[in-house]
């Protein structure tokens, strides 16, 4: 039975591969079809030598992880959740909602590549086809799920990185206004001076406004990728100062003192769960070795007093 399961697991996992190649295969087709059907003043030829110079990942890894990007058809809520991910990370390698999704396609049959292997080795030394399939089963599924915890942990270091800058960036905003620029000069020169995500996204916003975006709604599209509280209490001080006619300056500049307040007492709550964090390294591995090097001697010295008595 074991055996019967296996096979059928493995048909089943080829199947999905060829279903995957045929998907991938038809598209080709039909790109090559709508390139060879477009008219000659519209083909816009690529030196070769321009196309080889390029990284290898980029000529040939990135249609590849397209190309299985589109044979997976996703929902639209899954793709909007994809791109709001991405979106926190600062989009890594300039992927979108297809790319990673094939990315994703791509990792998981490299776990079948592996788990194939793994199951015929695990089987051929200990003899028990169950812990093999135990041992092989879940290496595909690993592998198409690692990119979404490497994505959420980038994007949650990005954020983190954010907070972190963000005081400060408003702080040079604060002088720069007080010296007499505008907000937008203001942000020109946070872009020239930091370098990190929050002055990428800043310099984003920068863009966005002189290809002739209005700036509420570029920092409400700053706010909404990041998803972060202090970015909209920044973008709403914006508003309000604009709206109202009031002080941006001063907005801003008590933001910063609340922003530091908080994040003075996150410091002070990651400072008294350490005692907790440090119990159990200092019970697994420093203890041992301190009994160890205590008692050891005198282990040593007690065994040969036994061992003379006798």
């Amino acid at each position: 039975m074991i055996y019967i399961l296996a096979a059928g697991w493995m048909i089943a996992v080829v199947v999905l591969m060829l279903g995957v190649a045929n998907t991938i295969a038809m598209r080709r087709i039909q790109e090559r079809f709508e390139e060879l059907t477009r008219p000659l003043s519209e083909i816009e030829e690529l030196p070769l030598t321009e196309e080889l110079e390029k990284p290898f990942l980029e000529r040939v890894m990135k249609p590849f992880i397209e190309r299985l990007g589109y044979a997976m058809r996703l929902p639209s809520e899954v793709a909007k959740q994809i791109d709001a991910l991405l979106d926190m990370a600062g989009r890594p390698w300039g992927m979108n909602a297809v790319h990673f999704i094939g990315l994703r396609l791509l990792c998981g049959m490299i776990g079948v590549g592996v788990a194939i292997p793994t199951f015929v080795v695990v089987a051929s030394i200990l003899g028990r086809p169950q812990l093999a399939l135990l041992a092989s089963a879940p290496l595909p599924i690993i592998g198409f799920l690692i990119p979404v915890f490497i994505l959420r942990r980038y994007a949650k270091r990005r954020v983190a990185k954010i907070k972190r800058e963000l005081p400060d960036v408003i702080d040079l905003i604060v002088l720069s206004l007080e010296a007499g620029v505008g907000f937008d000069s203001a942000i020109a020169e946070v872009t020239r001076r930091f370098r990190g995500p929050l002055a990428y996204e800043l310099s984003r916003v920068l863009a966005e406004t002189s290809h002739g975006r209005m700036r509420s709604e570029a920092l409400r599209a700053m706010a909404k990728r990041l998803r972060l509280e202090d970015i909209s209490l920044l973008v709403a001080a914006v508003y309000q100062a604009e709206t109202l006619g009031t002080s941006l300056s001063e907005a801003l500049r008590s933001l910063a003192t609340q922003l530091r307040q908080r994040r003075l007492r996150m410091l002070r709550e990651q400072a008294a769960k350490l005692p907790v964090k440090l119990l159990f390294p200092l019970v697994l591995c420093i203890f041992p070795a301190l009994l160890a090097v205590l008692l050891g001697p005198a282990a040593i010295l007690f065994i040969e007093v036994m061992g003379g008595g006798r």
